[in-house]
Formats: C-alpha cells, sequence, structure tokens
C-alpha cells in the first residue's frame, strides 16, 4: 500500500507561514475587487448604452463614459497595488507545497475571480501597466476608436 510522506515538520511551519502571510496580505482587498467590477460593469454599460443614445444626448453620454473610464482605470490600479502584494505572497511560498487555490482555502480567503499574477509582473519597469490595467486600458482605447469610427462612417466632422 502506497503511502503518502507526510509533511516534514519545516514544511508544516512554512505552510504555517504562508497562510499567516496570505491572509494578511489579503486582509481587505475584498471590497477592491468588487470596486473593481462595479466599475467595470459601469463601464460596459455605459459604453452599450451609446449605441440608444439620441443625438441630443451624445456628448452628455460620451461624458459619463469618459468618467467610467478614468473610473475603472483607478480601480484597477487600486487592486493592481494589493495584487502585487498577495503575488509577493505567493512568490514567497512557491515551493511550499501548496498551491495557490490550497493556501486561499486554508487561510479562509474566498479569492474567486481574483486576477492575481506572478510577482515578477508587478516588478515592472516606470510607466508599464500591469495586467488588469492594460486589459481595462485595451478596453477604453477600443471604446474610444469606436466614435471616431462611427463619425468617419456617416461623414461626421466632430463625433463628440
Amino acid at each position: 500500500m502506497a503511502m503518502t510522506n507526510p509533511a516534514t515538520a519545516e514544511e508544516t511551519a512554512q505552510q504555517a507561514q504562508y497562510i499567516h502571510d496570505l491572509k494578511a496580505a489579503a486582509e481587505g482587498v475584498s471590497p477592491l475587487w468588487e470596486d473593481y467590477l462595479r466599475a467595470r460593469a459601469r463601464l460596459d454599460d455605459l459604453f452599450a448604452a451609446l449605441g440608444r443614445t439620441s443625438d441630443g444626448r451624445w456628448r452628455s453620454a460620451v461624458l459619463n463614459l469618459v468618467a467610467a473610464q478614468n473610473g475603472a482605470r483607478r480601480a484597477a490600479e487600486r487592486w493592481e497595488e494589493r495584487a502585487a502584494q498577495i503575488a509577493a505572497v505567493h512568490g514567497t511560498y512557491v515551493y511550499s507545497g501548496l498551491s495557490r487555490a490550497e493556501a486561499y482555502e486554508r487561510a479562509e480567503v474566498i479569492a474567486a475571480g481574483w486576477v492575481v499574477g506572478c510577482a515578477c509582473a508587478y516588478q515592472r519597469p516606470a510607466g508599464r501597466d500591469t495586467r488588469l490595467v492594460v486589459k481595462v486600458t485595451e478596453v477604453i482605447t477600443v471604446q474610444r476608436d469606436h466614435p471616431q469610427q462611427a463619425a468617419a462612417l456617416v461623414g461626421d466632422s466632430d463625433p463628440v
């Protein structure tokens, strides 16, 4: 009968420290993730609404969209600041014998859907964005290009 090797005392201590550090890094981050999800949903909703906006309300709708774009980017930046701390913990304990999922479970951290890259993803040159911020920026770029493309199709020199 095959037996699994029980964790050594050193591995057990390392895993306990991992759980402790993960709890500390993840404390209070759920509201940041929820803020990002709300900001992103608002961004998507306002962009979708542009297609249903009458010409007389177009400028107002675009102003609301720009505010939502800025809000989504700020929410992504706030999330990424804390995600970097969580990623650093994961990086420190990469050889602990625990997967991220196991560590979250043992730490009683509900991390469903969270975007947390590897620690190296957050050690970036100045001016270079992280994964979630890049994703939001790409969405914003598409949204900003859309009115220009639509205006060109209908011959409008001032889409906004």
